[in-house]
């Protein structure tokens, strides 16, 4: 259920969070977040490079030392149950115009086991009346009911509504399907850009006719696609998450 995050992010750190560190990512806890050696680059060599999001409202009613008490015990039960991990623990507080709630970040290595662990705990140490408290499948723009049995999703209009699974693994696979359709989308319109900036120096560049795709090794691409065309664009760098 986590999705990809970016090692750009502008919601990895925040002045007035408690984090953990996994035993493997501690040694890198007091470096910068960004920079070639910095904590988002750690983990973008050695983790999934993954997020997830859980509610957590009500650790607004807890004092810090309650709060970093929960963060310990839920960073410890990660490590015995999936050990070897790379990952940060966020507890976000709700106070500024960036956090509309209190909630919880798994950074890195957010793997489905380490997730139904928050989740659990979570609600069973009531930091939420949500049994269903991981949101990371939540999109902007959308609403949500969340019960036990059902999630009720609302698109747009309130009268176009689905009923999603709250089944974990489900949920997980769904959010791996449609970031691979939105990276295909992306590859394609982008793809269209290179084009269009290839014709417009030479015009009788044919790009049908002149890049044979399958011939194309996919590591060139992937080097293609973090180079600048110009000094001012470029058309993969990531943009900002949605905050939470």
């Amino acid at each position: 259920m986590s999705n990809a995050m970016s090692p750009k992010s502008s919601s990895y750190s925040r002045a007035s969070e408690i984090a953990e560190y996994s035993d493997k990512f501690l040694p890198f806890s007091e470096d910068p977040v960004s920079g070639l050696y910095g904590q988002l680059s750690i983990l973008k060599q050695y983790s999934d490079m993954r997020q997830s999001v859980f509610r957590a409202e009500l650790l607004q009613t807890m004092t810090r030392d309650e709060i970093k008490h929960h963060s310990k015990i839920l960073k410890n039960l990660i490590e015995k149950e999936v050990t070897g991990l790379y990952f940060k623990l966020s507890f976000h507080l709700q106070g500024d115009n960036t956090e509309k709630s209190s909630h919880i970040h798994l950074w890195g290595d957010a793997k489905e086991e380490a997730e139904l662990i928050i989740q659990k705990y979570i609600y069973e140490n009531n930091l939420t009346v949500e049994e269903n408290n991981n949101i990371s499948f939540m999109e902007a723009g959308k609403k949500y009911d969340v019960t036990k049995e059902t999630i009720i999703e609302t698109v747009d209009n309130k009268e176009e509504i689905k009923k999603v699974t709250t089944n974990a693994e489900e949920l997980f696979y769904a959010r791996e399907d449609k970031e691979f359709e939105e990276l295909m989308k992306e590859l394609d319109e982008s793809m269209q850009e290179l084009k269009t900036i290839m014709q417009s120096i030479d015009e009788n560049f044919n790009f049908d006719a002149d890049v044979n795709i399958d011939e194309i090794d996919i590591c060139i691409i992937d080097e293609m696609l973090n180079k600048k065309i110009d000094n001012n664009i470029n058309l993969y760098d990531d943009e900002e998450e949605e905050e939470y």
